[in-house]
């Protein structure tokens, strides 16, 4: 599939690569290392090919993510005996989402701008548009920073942008000022209170995991544009897959526009959406996983 003589891990083919049956297929410049100029990009397969052959030689393997999704993976069922050692993988345990065990109330590292929950009061349900990019510096860069604010004025519909104070240099001059009443661009926002209100209809996203999984579980529809790393794979499965979301190549006015008619004007998404809450956030799930925890705790112990 790659030519080992290409330190930076291009692949011999271009078109559509599949990981295994049922899988959603991945485009050849979707491959996590293939991001930035040729140094970056061999730094990057080193570490994923390093990584790789680490796990190889790992015993267990925790995957914060749902069974379902570790259903073709060898080796998932928990096994009563111990491990023999001469194995060639590690056993991999799903025992996630982790945010769902997770009792503390706020686990950012950021401080929220609660404002933004008595902002949503005051909107239409299903009205409004969430965007965030994750906790990176600057991951889009001023140049599509300028181009999202603008499409955003020009859309007229209300929204919630988590911008930080590096990123607002690529804003127009005056933007805040122009759009006090149509939108609210706050540093850091509480992520999952805002995406369970009722007047958030959609959530435009870098497909990074945690945002992933608090999106299905707050049954929200999704546009997305994806940066790096596994971003792509995840947009992948919410496209493709469970097809809870669409993709965005851009953000221009036709791009928004286009995107958010594709996903509001799709009646059974809900549906689906609620299918895959379910089967992520269920109870049936949640004890698989924990169930799964359990285990590793108990044979680390022996």
């Amino acid at each position: 599939m790659f030519n080992n003589n290409d330190l930076a891990g291009c692949p011999l083919h271009n078109g559509p690569i599949s990981i295994s049956l049922g899988q959603p297929t991945l485009r050849s410049d979707d491959l996590p290392w293939l991001i930035g100029n040729t140094t970056a990009r061999i730094s990057r397969f080193k570490f994923w090919t390093k990584t790789m052959e680490r796990s190889r030689t790992l015993k267990w393997l925790l995957v914060n993510t749902f069974p379902d999704e570790c259903h073709k993976v060898r080796n998932t069922t928990i096994l009563n005996t111990k491990i023999d050692q001469s194995q060639d993988c590690p056993q991999i345990l799903p025992i996630g989402p982790l945010n769902t065990h997770v009792t503390i109330k706020n686990v950012s590292l950021w401080e929220e701008d609660s404002s933004c929950l008595d902002w949503l009061d005051k909107q239409v349900v299903n009205s409004v548009l969430y965007i965030s990019f994750g906790s990176w510096v600057s991951p889009i860069g001023e140049a599509k920073v300028n181009d999202l604010a603008f499409a955003l004025e020009l859309l007229k519909r209300p929204f919630i942008w988590v911008l930080g104070p590096t990123w607002r240099e690529g804003l127009p001059k005056g933007y805040l000022e122009r759009i006090s009443k149509q939108g609210k661009i706050v540093s850091w926002a509480p992520q999952i209170d805002v995406l369970q209100h009722e007047t958030v209809g959609c959530y435009l996203t870098h497909c990074g995991w945690n945002s992933t999984v608090e999106a299905i579980q707050s049954k929200k529809r999704l546009l997305c544009y994806p940066i790096a790393g596994d971003q792509f794979v995840n947009c992948a499965y919410i496209v493709q897959k469970w097809r809870i979301g669409v993709r965005m190549d851009g953000f221009g006015l036709k791009d928004l526009e286009e995107g958010l008619k594709r996903i509001m004007e799709d009646d059974e998404m809900s549906e689906r959406i609620g299918r895959l809450n379910e089967m992520t956030m269920g109870k049936v799930v949640s004890s698989r996983a924990m169930a799964n925890l359990t285990t590793f705790i108990c044979d680390i112990r022996i």
